[in-house]
C-alpha cells in the first residue's frame, strides 16, 4: 500500500512538472509573438543629419540630428536638435534664424544654391523668401548662442509637424532633396517683410538619412574630416 502511495505521488509530482514547464514555454511563445507582432506593426524610428559647416575661414561648424519615432509618439513630429559652434567674430551670441531649405546644395561662401525655405506642394511659396515667411514647412525657431570665451555655441531643440523624414508631400527627402541653414541674425518672425527671416547665410548641411548609430553619435568627430 505504502509503495503504490509514493508511486502515485511520484506520478503526481512528474506530471506537475511537465505541466509546469508546458505552461512556461507556452507563455514565452506567447510573448515572443506578440512582441514580433508589436514591433512588425510599428514603422520604424526615421533618422536624418547634416552636417552644418561655415563660409571657408569661417571656423562655423555644427551638427543638426532629426529624429521620427515609432508612431510620432507622443506627439506627431520630427524632433530636430542643432549644436553649432565657432569663434566669436564669425558666430556672434544671440538669436539666429534656422530653416530647412529646398535643395540638398551647400556651395559656399553665401549658400544661395540651398534655395529658399522649404514649402512644397500646390500652395508652397519659398520664393521670395519673406512672401510666406514664417509659414514655410521648413521654418523652425531660431539657434539660440552663448558665448564661451572667444568662442560661441549654438543649440536649438524643436520639435516640428510641418516635415516629415517619411516618404509624402512634405517629406525633405523630395527629389531634389534639403538642406539646413543658419543665419547671420535673427528670425523675426515677420510675415512679408524683407530680411526678417534672418539674412546672409553663415552655415550649411545637406540633410541625409542616417542609421541609429551615425544620428546617436553627435560628437561632431566628422567636422574634423
Amino acid at each position: 500500500m505504502k509503495q503504490s502511495t509514493k508511486l502515485i505521488t511520484g506520478c503526481l509530482l512528474m506530471a506537475g512538472l511537465v505541466g509546469s514547464v508546458w505552461f512556461l514555454g507556452t507563455v514565452q511563445a506567447v510573448n515572443t509573438a506578440k512582441s514580433s507582432t508589436d514591433d512588425n506593426s510599428r514603422p520604424p524610428v526615421l533618422r536624418a543629419r547634416a552636417i552644418l559647416r561655415g563660409a571657408p575661414g569661417s571656423g562655423i561648424a555644427g551638427v543638426v540630428t532629426f529624429t521620427q519615432r515609432r508612431g510620432n509618439s507622443p506627439e506627431p513630429g520630427v524632433d530636430v536638435v542643432a549644436r553649432v559652434t565657432g569663434p566669436t567674430r564669425s558666430l556672434q551670441p544671440g538669436r539666429h534664424g534656422m530653416h530647412v531649405h529646398e535643395v540638398a546644395r551647400c556651395e559656399p561662401p553665401a549658400f544661395e544654391s540651398a534655395g529658399g525655405h522649404f514649402d512644397p506642394g500646390p500652395f508652397g511659396n519659398s520664393t521670395p523668401v519673406d512672401l510666406n515667411h514664417p509659414f514655410h514647412m521648413g521654418d523652425i525657431p531660431n539657434l539660440i548662442v552663448s558665448q564661451v570665451g572667444n568662442f560661441s555655441v549654438g543649440s536649438l531643440r524643436h520639435r516640428t509637424s510641418r516635415i516629415t523624414l517619411s516618404d509624402g508631400p512634405v517629406s525633405v527627402f523630395d527629389e531634389d532633396g534639403s538642406a539646413i541653414l543658419v543665419h547671420l541674425n535673427e528670425d523675426r518672425g515677420e510675415p512679408g517683410v524683407t530680411g526678417a527671416s534672418g539674412g546672409a547665410r553663415i552655415a550649411c548641411g545637406v540633410i541625409e538619412q542616417t542609421s541609429a548609430k551615425d544620428s546617436d553619435d553627435d560628437d561632431m568627430d566628422d567636422l574634423s574630416n
